[in-house]
């Protein structure tokens, strides 16, 4: 449901229960007012018929006072006793009752005046009298008779003797009073009543019974000065008769007339008690409250007559009917202003909320520039303007984010293209030339026509280019070698850089290796071709080695390793050439990865020796030191040389464990010998270069000192020739010679190196390699070289080493051209522990013709 209509209907219900509230209450008035003058109109009667009751019993109270008179009771007394004289009473009576019936109407007898004019008669007479000039109980006629109801005295004619027949006569004898309905005399035109007393003696014995006649117009006339009838001037009022017949009213109505027949008469008739309102409803007057007349009613107890009041609804509830009328003339304007005020209101605060929802929706349809309208400083347009800002920031946020998208898209396209490609070459790298080789495979298991092979490519002589001409020529001669590569493949083969100078070819859905050797023909015609690299002429030439998906690989590092094996094999045969992965390569590969299987649990398995091989001064003819020297007892194929394993520890990376091992060896070793009086002997251990790339070798030499005690100028780190060449591995020698260990260029002679950088080093010492020494008898120029590097060591101030002295003749020489120290089997072959302590202990023996 929209806000417009929750808060016009919520407005609107909230105005009506308003409304309502005060409809309800206004009916509980009109109806407490209508129960009130209910009560009014019941007060009212009951004291009017209160009124009229204690009037009457003060007329009853006199006529009960008279009863006592002595007068009275005297001559009932006496009566009675004449009456209890005779034979027969009731004979009597008879017989005088005869007589009284037949005097005519009109006619006294002297019985009749006797009983007339008798003293109780003359006292009643006088009372009638006075009471009537008093206007106080208007007395008609009094009758009195003996207990034999026969007349004892009497103000008029009875038409009767015998009385004890009568109703009021026995009434009164047995209750003690009697009281007649309205009678009406047409001689006189008196409307009376009849009311007869017993008469008791003072022991409560029965005398007689008085009658008397009483003119009611006393009565009714006293209710027209009464006091509940001057309430209200427009009150109409009625005395009924018991039976319903109308003995007075304000309203035009013949005296006695019969009005039981009347509805109004119905509900008097069912009603028990003195008072029960009565509400006349009819179709005419007020229509406010449905009906024309309030009435209420009560009886006389004494005289068992109805008093009867009325009055109109419009006199009682004049005011209230129209306090009502207008009432309900404002509620009906209320309705209708209070729906315009709620209509006006609700929209006054839905609008808002609208303008806002619709500026909300057009900002989630991707409408950034949408902005609520502010037109007001209250709530709704500090909402507006909370939106507007949110609004902008959203806006902001959100073209950030798409900026950032685009450049994080970017960014992920360059990253994968970086993961995927050579950023040099612009050629696949090494993961995505694997992931096609994998496709390849998966291939090559559903579909067994399906082959393929992987062409290994390797520039020959590149180092000397890169080394001789800088690395920018370098780069540029493998951008070039790339672009070539990619005019020779076919569009289904991939030309990949796997890394330094080193290519890798995939070709796709090859016949049989005759379309390989077609397609390494074109490449290296493509590639002999003349390179000018920015005002450098260089020619190039590559080594090949395939292998052929024939052989059934499951995994793509295997064909990349097969495939570098064979190239591997194409540059030992003087490169430019290629060379197809066959059986008896597989066999060396095999052989070669279960020795790198064993290496790796040679150490646990403590197949690892460490043998030391003395190193004797020229001078002294005493050892100045020892060289640790690696051995492997295979479990199986015996000792393997250093030369088969050590290669394959640095290609795996487990050089740096077994180096780690042999210097701690070797350290604690030479540790003991100085502890058992060798303390000039110096410990010279073999450093690769792979362990130089970690620079934690630092702390390794660091740690394996401290470990040991052994003083840190006793270690020598033997270094190749290579070493010099890598300036990360300078850097960490530097720093080992810096804890004060001695530095030594092994095999110096053999390599490449760079005499500038020779004199830059920290280097000790220089040991000749052993070809030179072997050579010393046949070649001329070993001679010379020997002479030279012994020349330029000692001008350096280095401790020159000849390694692999075998001969008496070589030692001449050596010592002769100033050799410092020697090293070879003509000393003292590698020997363990043990073997070298004891030729510590004993000291070398030199030939007989050499002396200290």
């Amino acid at each position: 449901m929209r806000l417009f209509y929750k808060l016009f209907i919520s407005y609107f219900s909230l105005s009506l229960f308003l409304l309502l509230s005060g409809y309800i209450f206004n009916e509980l008035y009109q109806r407490a007012l209508q129960r009130s003058s209910g009560e009014i109109m019941a007060l009212l009667a009951a004291e009017l018929a209160e009124m009229l009751d204690n009037d009457f019993r003060n007329d009853v109270l006199v006529i009960e006072e008279y009863i006592y008179d002595r007068t009275l009771t005297k001559g009932l007394s006496e009566s009675n006793k004449k009456f209890e004289r005779l034979e027969n009473v009731d004979a009597f009576i008879n017989a005088e009752d005869a007589k009284w019936r037949s005097v005519p109407v009109g006619v006294v007898t002297p019985f009749m005046k006797t009983l007339m004019q008798n003293d109780i008669s003359k006292e009643i007479r006088e009372k009638i009298d006075y009471f009537n000039k008093k206007d106080c109980c208007p007395y008609a006629e009094v009758f009195v008779t003996n207990r034999y109801g026969a007349p004892l005295a009497m103000s008029g004619k009875l038409s009767d003797y015998r009385q004890d027949d009568e109703e009021w006569w026995q009434v009164a004898r047995d209750t003690g009073n009697y009281i007649s309905d309205v009678d009406f005399d047409d001689s006189s035109g008196v409307y009376s009543i009849q009311v007869a007393v017993r008469i008791d003696d003072e022991a409560g014995g029965f005398q007689g019974v008085m009658k008397v006649v009483m003119d009611i117009k006393h009565l009714v006339h006293s209710i027209a000065e009464s006091k509940p009838l001057k309430y209200n001037d427009r009150m109409q009022y009625k005395l009924l008769t018991r039976d319903g017949r109308m003995l007075f009213s304000n309203e035009q109505h013949e005296f006695l007339e019969d009005v039981s027949t009347q509805e109004f008469f119905s509900h008097i008739g069912n009603a028990d008690g003195y008072f029960v309102a009565d509400w006349d409803r009819t179709t005419e007057g007020l229509e406010v409250f449905s009906y024309s007349h309030l009435r209420d009613y009560n009886k006389i107890k004494g005289l068992g007559w109805i008093v009867v009041l009325e009055s109109p609804v419009n006199v009682m509830f004049g005011l209230a009917a129209q306090m009502k009328r207008l009432f309900l003339l404002f509620m009906a304007a209320g309705a209708v202003i209070s729906a315009a005020i709620s209509y006006l209101l609700s929209r006054s605060l839905s609008n808002p909320a609208v303008r806002l929802r619709l500026a909300a929706s057009r900002l989630g349809d991707g409408d950034y520039n949408a902005r609520a309208e502010v037109r007001s400083t209250d709530e709704f347009g500090a909402l507006a303007m909370t939106f507007n800002t949110m609004a902008e920031k959203l806006e902001r946020a959100i073209l950030s984010k798409e900026n950032e998208l685009r450049e994080r898209e970017k960014m992920q396209g360059l990253l994968e293209h970086q993961a995927n490609y050579d950023t040099l070459t612009g050629l696949p790298n090494r993961n995505l030339f694997i992931r096609r080789l994998v496709r390849a495979i998966e291939q090559k298991k559903h579909d067994r026509d399906y082959n393929f092979a992987v062409l290994f490519m390797d520039l020959d002589r590149f180092k000397i280019i890169n080394d001789s001409l800088g690395h920018s020529i370098g780069d540029q001669l493998l951008i070039e070698v790339g672009k070539r590569l990619n005019t020779c493949i076919r569009p289904d083969d991939i030309a990949a850089r796997l890394g330094g100078d080193e290519f890798a070819i995939f070709a796709n859905n090859i016949k049989n290796a005759r379309d390989v050797l077609f397609m390494v023909e074109r490449i290296q015609l493509a590639l002999a071709a003349e390179f000018d690299l920015i005002g450098h002429k260089v020619f190039c030439t590559v080594s090949f080695g395939v292998t052929l998906s024939e052989s059934g690989y499951s995994i793509a590092e295997e064909l990349i390793r097969d495939s570098d094996t064979a190239m591997y094999r194409a540059k030992t045969r003087g490169g430019c050439g290629c060379e197809m992965f066959d059986s008896e390569m597989h066999t060396l590969v095999k052989k070669r990865l279960q020795l790198e299987t064993d290496l790796r649990s040679a150490i646990n398995n403590e197949e690892l020796l460490v043998n030391y091989q003395p190193i004797v001064s020229l001078k002294t003819l005493e050892a100045t030191g020892t060289e640790a020297l690696i051995r492997w007892k295979h479990k199986t194929l015996g000792y393997i040389p250093p030369a088969v394993f050590i290669p394959i520890a640095e290609e795996t990376g487990l050089i740096q464990h077994i180096g780690e091992w042999i210097l701690e060896k070797a350290c604690t070793q030479n540790k003991a010998w100085h502890d058992k009086g060798h303390r000039h002997l110096h410990i010279n251990v073999n450093f690769s270069i792979r362990q130089f790339q970690n620079y934690d070798q630092v702390e390794i030499v660091r740690r394996v000192l401290r470990d040991s005690g052994m003083p840190a100028q006793f270690l020598t780190i033997e270094i190749t020739e290579s070493v010099i060449k890598d300036t990360k591995s300078i850097e960490v020698l530097k720093r080992i010679h810096a804890l004060g260990a001695q530095n030594a260029i092994d095999d110096f002679g053999t390599g490449y190196s760079s005499l500038s950088i020779l004199t830059r080093l920290s280097i000790n010492s220089l040991k000749i390699d052993k070809s030179f020494i072997q050579n010393l008898d046949g070649d001329p120029n070993a001679a010379a070289i020997i002479k030279a590097i012994i020349a330029m060591a000692h001008s350096l101030n280095l401790i020159v080493v000849a390694e692999g002295v075998e001969t008496e003749e070589q030692l001449e020489f050596l010592r002769l051209n100033r050799c410092d120290e020697i090293q070879g089997y003509f000393v003292c072959r590698p020997t363990d522990e043990k073997g070298l302590t004891e030729f510590l202990e004993k000291g070398w023996t030199p030939p007989s013709g050499l002396r200290k």
